[in-house]
């Protein structure tokens, strides 16, 4: 004959935690005490490594200003700096109109370029802006949007500022034939 031996342990949890997709129990106010000065020491441990991430791209806006360029002389062809402005600053968002171009095979093929502190940010002609679907607001910061005349609209505009030390240039480079007018303008921080 087999002895069956039943054991039964019964706990009583004084305090539970789920953090970071773990389960963290105590069974007393001593071991409460232990596990939210374990938890304490995990979030310096994490806000001490996101503080030595450098976002040197990243700022605060000081003060608000506005630069406009623009090309108009027909036909507009070649590589064109439609604003340039001298660091150190903020940018808050840039725009790019175009008006006319050819719709035959070089249609649409007019380029934004965007430039910080001698670094690309943006070098995409607006018909490969609208085939990636850029058409509303998103994460990218580009959208693309053509009016009911023809204009076509290129907006640049972050989640974040970006800081530039050195320079900010908005150039655009025409390769279509019978582009009329090209208006670059950048809003930027001190």
């Amino acid at each position: 004959m087999r002895k069956i031996v039943e054991l039964s342990i019964i706990v009583t949890v004084v305090g539970l935690c789920i953090y970071g997709g773990k389960a963290y129990a105590a069974q007393d106010d001593k071991g409460v005490q232990q596990l939210l000065s374990n938890i304490q020491k995990e979030l310096i441990t994490i806000q001490n490594a996101i503080e030595g991430i450098s976002c040197n791209r990243v700022a605060t806006i000081k003060g608000i200003a506005y630069a406009e360029g623009g090309a108009g002389a027909k036909p507009i062809s070649g590589e064109k700096t439609l604003v340039s402005l001298t660091g150190p600053g903020t940018l808050v968002a840039a725009l790019l109109q175009k008006q006319g171009g050819a719709c035959g095979l070089t249609c649409g093929l007019t380029s934004v370029w965007l430039e910080v502190d001698g670094q690309t940010i943006l070098d995409q002609n607006i018909i490969a802006l609208k085939n990636l679907g850029l058409n509303q607001y998103n994460p990218f910061g580009v959208v693309v949007f053509t009016g009911p005349t023809g204009i076509d609209t290129v907006t640049i505009g972050f989640p974040q500022p970006i800081a530039f030390t050195q320079s900010l240039k908005l150039k655009t480079i025409v390769i279509e034939e019978n582009v009329e007018q090209i208006i670059g303008r950048v809003i930027y921080g001190e």
